[in-house]
């Protein structure tokens, strides 16, 4: 992808430690984004609900809905699979809008209902096994990058 376009590459979806890092760069990226990562600090304004359902979550408890609208990925919960039991009987967009209605991800994120409201969540969530400091995040990523270089040389 790089290589085919004349703007920096910023690399998303499933990097939350250094070794994710080193992995985009080493594929052109110029950057990367940890959106999950960051949810997951003590600094973040996310529901510590929400914050302790991302820490608990393994590989496999993230899915993807909104296929027909906008796909996003989210935790698996009782909103996310009434939301794909919609989609997989059929539901036009204009009733999966209406099921999402107004300010769920206010509800799911910021206000913890997890069970009404989204839990946007991206597929890193089983590498985040603690809440700690951004500090914290980019120090472990600092460290643990010179790490993976020096396994690699």
């Amino acid at each position: 992808m790089a290589d085919a376009v004349s703007i920096p590459v910023i690399a998303a979806g499933g990097i939350a430690d250094a070794r994710g890092v080193v992995a985009a760069l080493s594929l052109g990226a110029e950057g990367v984004q940890m959106g999950t990562r960051f949810v997951a600090v003590k600094e973040s304004i996310a529901h510590p609900r929400y914050q302790q359902a991302i820490m608990k979550a393994g590989d496999a408890d993230t899915v993807i809905t909104c296929r027909r609208l906008l796909p996003t990925r989210s935790l698996r919960t009782e909103f996310s699979q009434r939301l794909l039991e919609r989609e997989q009987a059929g539901a036009s967009p204009n009733d999966m809008r209406e099921f999402l209605g107004y300010r769920r991800a206010r509800r799911g994120q910021l206000e913890g209902d997890l069970d009404h409201g989204e839990a946007y969540c991206g597929a890193s969530a089983g590498l985040i096994k603690e809440i700690v400091s951004a500090a914290t995040v980019i120090e472990t990523l600092v460290a643990g990058y010179r790490d993976v270089i020096d396994r690699l040389i």
